[in-house]
């Protein structure tokens, strides 16, 4: 099994077998021996197997996001932020992340992108907020979210009004709530639930599917993001 390198970059895993790394998914969502070009990509897929964020893996989001943004990826119709982290993280305050994940959310207001999070392990914090700030989340059946109030967290409150209000958001938080999968997707916020314990083939299943009805979707959440603009841009 090839070995994590110590900074994060954009990955495609394959069903099965070892990781494979390349920066970025075929369209076929299938494995791929060759790297795609950046004129080729449609799925780019960025890897988070660590909690938290260091000055290089957000350097590298960034950097990715923002090749996005400008239009280097001209094929491109999906970021898929792929979380498989054994433990939440505590969450933190940085300029750099506020302006990542307001990026991240503006990405549908700013290119043909949307932003879907994979969430596989246990979630918070700062991952968790970045999931949040994506347009759709799905999860592996196994998945936990960890909410916590603290004053690191306005990010992920304020991502989390938006989504269901002041009320139930501040209730939440201040339980510090642990939500699985299935108590995410009854309160919408994960979009569906899936088996991913033997790799992301059922992920890549569900992009080919939304992929049908791409330009519906995208201009969807490109009218939610018009309707509630980033907390994140006021953060920064």
């Amino acid at each position: 099994m090839l070995v994590q390198t110590a900074m994060s970059k954009a990955e495609f895993f394959p069903a099965s077998g070892p990781i494979l790394p390349v920066d970025f998914a075929s369209r076929s969502l299938g494995v791929t021996e060759a790297q795609p070009s950046r004129e080729e990509a449609e799925v780019l897929v960025l890897s988070k197997p660590r909690r938290g964020f260091s000055k290089s893996e957000l350097a590298r989001f960034a950097e990715t996001v923002d090749a996005a943004i400008d239009g280097l990826f001209p094929k491109a119709r999906y970021l898929v932020l792929d979380f498989h982290t054994a433990a939440p993280d505590g969450g933190f305050v940085s300029p750099e992340f506020n302006r990542l994940a307001a990026n991240i959310e503006n990405l549908v207001s700013r290119s043909p992108l949307i932003a879907v999070a994979c969430v596989r392990g246990r979630i918070g914090g700062s991952d968790l907020e970045l999931a949040l700030a994506c347009n759709m989340l799905v999860a592996d059946t196994a998945a936990e979210f960890h909410f916590a109030a603290d004053q690191e967290s306005l990010g992920l409150y304020g991502s989390l009004a938006t989504k269901l209000g002041y009320v139930f958001a501040e209730r939440i938080m201040e339980q510090g709530a642990v939500l699985t999968a299935e108590q995410m997707k009854e309160k919408l916020l994960v979009r569906d639930v899936l088996e991913l314990s033997d790799g992301l083939e059922p992920l890549w299943r569900f992009l080919d599917r939304t992929s049908r009805r791409h330009n519906a979707s995208w201009a969807i959440f490109r009218a939610q993001r018009m309707a509630a603009p980033s907390i994140y841009s006021e953060l920064q």
